[in-house]
């Protein structure tokens, strides 16, 4: 209520400045009775719209249908978890990708392609690990020339599990790349396994 009436004092106060200042621009003879006549429609009606507003009079310019302007908090809420939800899964997405090129770029400097890689990354938000692998297991083929080209790899047959759970006799662990891999991962060796497929 005291925001609306100095909203009012402000108005009626700009009112008489422009009035004012009419009043000195425009010959006094002719226009004056205009003038005055306008300013004090003008400030009529200034005063009557907090009036109306104070005994709740409908006014004529008002909409018919009354909208409703606002989401209610409980939607925000939802739609703010729902967008946090989709930025992190992005972020883990796009971290995925930039990690298999860094894997794969390290594979190529050995003469080695990238055949399939599992991430198993820290997904829960709140975790101080959040984001950082878990776990890699990453196979590949030699594949690249000593001048950096890359030969077609040829067909290949993974066996997986004759009941050892070690591997098969397809692929051999590489110690030295999962240090490599680990290195540009910036972690533990012991998180990181590499299976190189047999020539």
């Amino acid at each position: 209520m005291l925001n609306m009436l100095s909203e009012v004092v402000r108005n009626i106060v700009v009112l008489i400045i422009m009035a004012t200042i009419l009043e000195l621009v425009l010959p006094r003879s002719d226009f004056r009775p205009f003038i005055n006549m306008v300013v004090g429609l003008v400030l009529m009606l200034m005063l009557l719209s907090p009036l109306r507003t104070v005994l709740q009079m409908p006014g004529s310019f008002e909409p018919v249908f009354d909208f409703e302007t606002t989401v209610p908090q409980a939607d925000v809420d939802r739609r703010y978890m729902i967008l946090e939800q989709m930025n992190w899964d992005m972020t883990l997405e796009r971290y995925r990708s930039l990690m298999k090129e860094r894997i794969a770029a390290v594979l190529m400097e050995k003469g080695l392609v990238l055949i399939d890689v599992q991430l198993d990354l820290e997904e829960e938000v709140n975790h101080l690990e959040f984001g950082r692998p878990r776990f890699v297991s990453v196979l590949a083929a030699h594949g690249g020339d000593a001048d950096g080209g890359v030969r077609p790899v040829e067909k290949i047959r993974i066996i997986i599990g004759e009941g050892d759970g070690g591997g098969t006799d397809e692929t051999e662990s590489n110690p030295a790349l999962a240090r490599d891999v680990a290195a540009a991962l910036g972690i533990n060796e012991q998180k990181v396994d590499v299976k190189v497929l047999k020539e």
